[in-house]
């Protein structure tokens, strides 16, 4: 057998002026994306959905081809030329003849020509070879589409958030289409839709009623042995693509009957638990007077108003401005994206004293937003420009790069800023700056879900603080155009509807 295996990674957030180039999909920066061997030798090693296909291939015997392997920081909407770069690497791949075709892939990656960019790579495979097996390993803040449902064989999603199980997605995905090859099944993929936009706040499955629903799927897939694969998409309220939504995904063996009465006990479980997804948030001030009250660090503070992992900028600096007017003491910050002021530090070097005009210099003008720096002096504690590479449990063994970064000692803060766009989910970003976590006593972070893997062991209080910005929790006020409305909780009046996406 010979299997056509490719990564293309991105979370588009639709409302961020600036689009994402294929330079960015090389998590060093600056390169192009991995071809060929390097890609494989790029995916050796890690915690993701292709990695978990290259260990399938070489476990069965089958020979491997790897044209193309790819993440970018979530951000705005890819590039045309990018996107078109991927699909002919990958059609060309494929053009050359294989068995199967295992994709690891976000599913809410947006290309201005190609807003379902996703389905519109499946369906140029499969307009090269229309019976080829297709599976692929989706992120849970996925959108899925009729295009990707009526052009894939297979469809895994994550089930964790943080996602610390992509590699296991990716050997669900590849087991489930293995056995379709060699006819133990025939795999049929249903997916249903309902009007519903979760905060990303609740989507964790660890606390309910997300928990709940995670294990009610599993549990489907254990009891019932027609159900080969079951998944469940949260979707992602930063991406305005059609439809939007959450949506279930059941893979079945010629069975979707089976699966479209699973996907409707499962949105309709969703759905009677609507308002405990969505997440209201408390002013800032309020969170951050809680945090003091407490006596013990460390103490984690994530303020998810503008997070790189959803597509921010991680530069906003109104909570921090906030924390520095109440005194805070024997805080840890960042990392704070601000070029300007990494490259300042790094070239006054270790010992300088700078005064900075620190972050912000960012806008979305269709978010009506704009941020302001904070003017700040200090000392320079540190500085580095070498690479990265996570051990967390959500992308270990990725080597990311920075560019040019600093550390800003105020006496009572620690501030870690970056040239380049980069979010605080692995305790060695932090580490290799000289900012331990561990013995500070409060940490204040840009992120939402994705940081509690890594500081969850260490903490002994994590608490969201939710300033200003891109991805700000409350999307209430955003301009969506494209996805179906009505919607909850964006609309009154919403009604229980189940929609149905692709052929099944």
């Amino acid at each position: 057998m010979k299997f056509v295996i490719a990564q293309m990674l991105h979370e588009s957030h639709t409302f961020i002026p600036q689009l994402t180039t294929l330079g960015d999909f090389n998590p060093l920066g600056g390169g192009m994306p991995f071809e060929g061997e390097n890609a494989v030798a790029a995916l050796r090693g890690r915690n993701s959905s292709a990695t978990a296909f290259l260990d399938l291939a070489e476990n069965t015997g089958a020979d491997v081809v790897v044209p193309i392997a790819g993440q970018a920081l979530p951000s705005g909407p890819v590039e045309d030329s990018a996107f078109e770069y991927f699909c002919e690497k990958i059609t060309a791949a494929v053009k050359k003849g294989c068995d199967a075709v295992l994709l690891d892939l976000h599913g809410a990656m947006a290309a201005p020509a190609y807003p379902d960019a996703e389905g519109e790579l499946l369906y140029r495979i499969r307009s090269i070879v229309p019976e080829i097996p297709i599976a692929l390993a989706l992120d849970f803040h996925c959108i899925i589409t009729p295009k990707m449902v009526d052009n894939a064989t297979v469809i895994s999603i994550y089930r964790t958030t943080p996602h610390i199980d992509m590699y296991e997605t990716g050997q669900r995905a590849g087991a489930t289409l293995l056995n379709h090859l060699k006819g133990k099944y025939g795999a049929v993929t249903v997916a249903r839709r309902i009007p519903l936009m979760a905060s990303l706040e609740n989507m964790g499955n660890d606390t309910p009623p997300m928990k709940q629903l995670i294990e009610m799927l599993q549990q489907m897939e254990a009891d019932q042995p027609e159900i080969l694969n079951a998944g469940l998409s949260g979707g992602h309220p930063f991406s305005d693509i059609a439809p939007g939504g959450m949506t279930a995904v059941f893979v079945t063996d010629k069975n979707p009957e089976k699966g479209a009465a699973a996907a409707e006990k499962l949105l309709k479980t969703a759905w009677d638990s609507r308002y405990d997804l969505i997440y209201q948030p408390e002013p800032c001030r309020k969170s951050l007077e809680y945090a003091k009250s407490l006596d013990e660090g460390p103490i984690i503070m994530a303020d998810s108003g503008d997070i790189p992992s959803s597509g921010g900028y991680g530069a906003d600096m109104t909570v921090l401005k906030e924390a520095a007017a109440m005194g805070f003491e024997d805080i840890g910050v960042g990392p704070v994206f601000d070029p300007e002021s990494a490259r300042t530090m790094f070239a006054a070097g270790v010992g300088s004293e700078v005064t900075l005009a620190l972050g912000g210099k960012t806008q979305v003008p269709l978010l009506n937003y704009v941020s302001a720096p904070m003017q700040i002096s200090g000392i320079v504690k540190a500085v580095s420009d070498a690479p990265i590479t996570l051990t967390g449990p959500m992308l270990k063994g990725l080597t990311i790069s920075l560019g040019r970064m600093a550390v800003l000692s105020t006496g009572s803060m620690e501030i870690m800023v970056t040239e380049k766009r980069g979010e605080a989910i692995d305790l060695g970003i932090l580490t290799h700056m000289g900012i331990n976590p561990a013995k500070k006593k409060y940490m204040l972070i840009k992120s939402r879900q994705h940081f509690r893997a890594a500081f969850g062991p260490i903490a002994r209080h994590m608490l969201w603080v939710c300033g200003p910005g891109p991805t700000s929790s409350d999307v209430t006020g955003f301009p969506f155009e494209h996805i179906e409305r009505p919607v909850f909780p964006l609309d009154k009046d919403v009604r229980f509807r189940l929609d149905r996406l692709g052929k099944w």
